[in-house]
């Protein structure tokens, strides 16, 4: 005999299926495995932070294991996170994707989607060129630029710009690229440090003039960098500090040419930045004997801002005219330089 269902009984069944279909859906929950952890994490808290409010935590997870899982059904596809136990080395910054994720503390990366997945291999090509006994200069930015034109709406492509920082003497062409970024990429508060940080090297890359700011000097008194520079003399800007060790590497070479050039015209000039105060500074300046002028700034790090200065010493080289010659200068190549001009 045949069956024939009624308009009711279609119904029912129809529904049954959405029914089911949804709950389907529903058990193919996505997490985070965390893999060696070890030990000495066991009983911590890690947490979980949106990049774009990473001071506040959306979750967390106590770890009892070498291996842990942390659901990602509540997070935004696109978004960049971070999954960090303070002081540990667990530090975990993936993009979600929709899909599970691996974390392996012991390379650091998050794998298991195309964003996430493509910067792991990004890197893993980048730190070829960077670990190398000679970087190839142009080789790290052919990989660099080729991340960033592939990788605009990834906020991993972040990443990409701090080697660029470093591998190339002239940020412009970025600008570009980072306006056509995309919003998952400029929600992000490192994307607005970071174009912010270009734009201000580029405005005092070599050729342009200084950009003045004010300070205070071993004596407390209020000074601006214009009463030092531009004056019709070479000068020498050194923005260091006493905790950083490079920084007092280059001390010594400093006052020898302060010694060596200062009656031929020469001026050299300190600018103690990122200090947790003044008096830190002084003690340092006296500890290392420093005999030139000191500008601290106690603006914020307002001198350190407007320069685009991201990693100190940062030592330039500033014509009579007040306009940049060169940046980024170091021991051997600062008295090449000088001897050039005072021969």
């Amino acid at each position: 005999m045949k069956r024939t269902l009624s308009l009711s009984s279609l119904l029912i069944v129809l529904g049954t299926l959405l029914v089911l279909s949804s709950c389907n859906r529903n058990d193919q929950k996505t997490t985070l495995q965390l893999h060696g952890l070890g030990d000495n994490l066991s009983g911590l808290t890690a947490y979980l932070y949106d990049e774009a409010d990473p001071k506040t935590p959306i979750d967390s997870i106590v770890i009892h294991d070498t291996i842990a899982s942390l659901s990602l059904d509540n997070l935004q596809k696109g978004y960049l996170y971070l999954l960090s136990c303070e002081g540990t080395p667990l530090n975990a910054q993936f993009v979600y994707e929709g899909t599970s994720l691996d974390y392996n503390l012991n390379d650091g990366q998050v794998s298991g989607s195309p964003a996430n997945d493509a910067c792991n291999a990004f890197e893993q090509d980048i730190m070829v060129v960077m670990q190398a006994d000679s970087i190839d200069q142009a080789a790290g930015q052919e990989i660099v630029r080729k991340y960033i034109a592939e990788q605009k709406d990834n906020p991993l492509v972040l990443r990409a710009m701090q080697y660029a920082m470093y591998l190339f003497d002239d940020l412009s062409e970025f600008q570009k690229p980072l306006e056509e970024m995309g919003e998952n990429v400029k929600r992000l508060p490192a994307y607005t440090t970071l174009t912010e940080q270009i734009k201000a090297m580029i405005n005092t890359k070599a050729g342009q003039p200084f950009v003045d700011f004010a300070g205070i000097t071993t004596e407390g008194e209020q000074v601006k960098l214009s009463d030092y520079v531009g004056q019709g003399q070479y000068a020498l800007v050194d923005f260091w500090a006493s905790w950083c060790g490079p920084c007092r590497r280059e001390i010594p070479t400093l006052i020898q040419m302060h010694k060596k050039y200062k009656d031929k015209g020469l001026l050299v000039l300190g600018v103690g930045v990122w200090e947790d105060n003044h008096d830190t500074h002084l003690q340092a300046v006296k500890e290392l004997q420093i005999p030139y002028p000191q500008i601290y700034d106690d603006q914020n790090n307002h001198a350190t801002s407007l320069y685009g200065i991201m990693g100190i010493p940062q030592i330039m080289l500033i014509g009579p005219d007040g306009v940049i010659m060169q940046r980024d200068l170091r021991g051997e190549q600062i008295e090449q330089i000088l001897s050039e001009i005072y021969k």
